[in-house]
């Protein structure tokens, strides 16, 4: 339950992306972890949802080994208008454009961090 998909409570979803992380970091002591900011939704009745996930977990960031990469903005302006290019016809998965926007946004963050250290 680290998702949307489930339509589980903020608070279930922001424990089961901890409870991953976690886990993440017990199993891999000498990786970084590049925490994804859940993408908005286009369906009205999660887009506050999905913002109060992604302030929760962005708190996950410590700056060494979690780092959190909010791509809201790259998604979905502050009014809460979705890109509907980006998703597929279920409103919920990306199409190509959208992988391809979410690869770029991540890019530079990603090499960086693949390369310290």
């Amino acid at each position: 339950k680290i998702g949307t998909n489930n339509g589980d409570a903020v608070d279930d979803v922001v424990r089961g992306i901890k409870a991953v992380a976690d886990l993440l970091l017990e199993l891999l002591p000498n990786s970084k972890l590049l925490l994804l900011g859940v993408l908005p939704r286009i369906d009205a009745g999660w887009f506050q949802r999905v913002a109060d996930i992604n302030i929760k977990i962005s708190k996950f960031h410590d700056g060494n080994r979690v780092h959190f990469l909010d791509m809201w903005h790259q998604f979905a302006t502050a009014f809460g208008v979705v890109d509907q290019q980006l998703y597929s016809g279920d409103q919920l998965h990306l199409e190509a454009p959208g992988y391809q926007k979410w690869a770029d946004t991540m890019d530079a963050l990603f090499n960086e961090l693949y390369n310290s250290d």
